[in-house]
């Protein structure tokens, strides 16, 4: 049974040397700093579980991550905004609850818990969720009220715990395709450079053995006859080259695999419906793909400055390098995200169902 300190309203957490613990709960107090002693206060305590919850901490010390066997951490209705990289030491952690805090950026050390089943950050200021956590093994997630959150996208938050894993799931291993598609792109190009360089060189050193040859065979040709000019202009003539650059005239469609039925693929029928019901000409050019005419899921930039639907323009990086709304090169093939173009078009969204366009 865990020992609670209830009622006195204490400002700092309590020593729990010399006593034999399994849990100890300390919320509900007025506690504002937990003693960066830790080490040598619980080092020698087995800690299972630990309640901070309901007091007015804005810091958590780095000296948590003695607490290697702990399996239970409560950190609920403090001040926090950030946690010290050691919390990815609790290697036993399994539930972890963060509600009502002031995290603005998703705290990533959270991202080491390897036993994590159970993660609570609702009534934050979060953005957006990292897709690793779809790594985690996770059977609750709990993200609800974080008013500012664009990833995951509000469509997915309305639905429970397992959904939104299998989305972050979905997420992270197209991250992580892409990641890798961008990699074998960057390592086919160098060597495509190298043997382009080798190449070059090996043209070189052609052209300067034909050259040397040529200049032999017109040297002694003119030793033979020098009033032989049909056959030195000849020479000459044979030795030009021409080269002509091709110029692509067209950029060819590029139709988007709807196989699988996912999150992703239910929310891009529900954009299809949007479109269907308020008619192409109704909606915000900046809104729809210029490749694919829809409304966008998963928004990026491109270097062409252009927007484009994520899985859409990857595709066609696979096999081009010049811009589809351009016709000329990219400068690069990097793709940014445009996290405020997809949170503009989920107002948009509901401002049609505030109209009484239901979808």
């Amino acid at each position: 049974m865990g020992n609670k300190i209830i009622r006195k309203k204490i400002k700092t957490s309590r020593k729990t040397k010399e006593l034999d613990l399994n849990s100890l709960l300390e919320d509900e107090n007025f506690i504002q700093k937990v003693q960066s002693n830790l080490n040598l206060i619980w080092k020698e305590t087995e800690l299972l579980a630990l309640n901070l919850s309901y007091n007015e901490l804005n810091k958590i010390p780095s000296e948590i991550s003695m607490l290697t066997k702990i399996e239970f951490l409560d950190l609920s209705s403090n001040k926090l905004s950030e946690l010290p990289i050691e919390v990815g030491n609790l290697i036993n952690l399994k539930k972890f609850y963060l509600k009502h805090n002031r995290f603005e950026l998703f705290p990533n050390p959270i991202l080491k818990l390897e036993k994590l089943e159970e993660l609570d950050l609702r009534e934050n200021l979060l953005v957006e969720v990292p897709p690793e956590l779809g790594n985690l093994p996770l059977k609750v997630i709990l993200l609800s009220r974080n008013i500012n959150i664009v990833f995951p996208p509000l469509e997915i938050l309305q639905y429970d715990s397992q959904v939104i894993i299998n989305f972050l799931k979905e997420a992270n291993e197209e991250k992580i395709r892409i990641e890798n598609q961008n990699q074998n792109q960057y390592q086919n190009q160098y060597q495509n450079q190298n043997q382009n360089q080798n190449q070059n060189q090996n043209q070189n050193q052609n052209n300067q053995n034909q050259n040397q040859n040529q200049n032999q065979n017109q040297n002694q040709n003119n030793q033979n006859n020098q009033n032989d000019e049909y056959n030195l202009s000849r020479s000459l003539e044979n030795s030009n080259i021409s080269w002509i650059p091709f110029i692509p005239t067209e950029i060819p469609k590029i139709e988007e695999d709807h196989s699988n039925s996912s999150p992703i693929f239910e929310l891009r029928k529900k954009l299809h419906k949007i479109q269907d019901i308020v008619g192409e000409d109704n909606i915000p050019s900046d809104f729809m793909c210029p490749i694919t005419l829809e409304i966008f899921v998963e928004p990026v930039k491109a270097s062409d400055g252009f927007n484009y639907e994520k899985s859409v323009i990857s595709k066609w990086l696979e096999n081009h390098d010049i811009s589809p709304q351009t016709n000329e090169k990219f400068p690069n093939k990097n793709l940014i995200e445009n996290l405020e173009l997809k949170q503009k078009i989920q107002i948009y969204i509901k401002s049609l169902n505030e109209i009484g366009i239901k979808i």
